[in-house]
């Protein structure tokens, strides 16, 4: 299992009621789609590590859009330990990042697809 949150400002300022990144958790719809559908396939993910990523946002104190980075802060070590951790490193980016665009998700495609051919454990 592995998530990619959108963070582009189609979404909404997430300041605003009808954000799908509203600061109010009860109408966050990134919270509640990561929590039902990662309730869901956790118990598929054998080590329970998430890899988690978020594209189309700007991390200060950049100034550009990146496409892929990991909602830990750590690109080499992006896992989160199960689905409360996700939540938790969801809610952290979303008070440091700042929305932008475009939609363009092939990085978090192709970072994910390295990741797979260089996991071992898949031979």
């Amino acid at each position: 299992m592995s998530i990619a949150v959108d963070f582009t400002m189609s979404n909404g300022e997430p300041r605003l009621r009808e954000s799908l990144h509203n600061y109010d958790e009860n109408h966050n719809e990134y919270l509640s789609a990561i929590s039902s559908v990662g309730s869901i396939l956790q118990f598929y993910d054998s080590d329970k590590k998430i890899p988690t990523f978020g594209f189309g946002a700007i991390l200060p104190p950049n100034v550009h859009t990146s496409h892929c980075f990991a909602l830990n802060g750590d690109i080499l070590n992006p896992e989160a330990d199960g689905l409360e951790e996700v939540i938790k490193v969801y809610k952290n980016a979303l008070t440091k990042i700042k929305l932008h665009g475009p939609t363009f998700f092939a990085p978090v495609i192709e970072f994910l697809c390295d990741m797979a051919q260089a996991d071992h454990s898949c031979t």
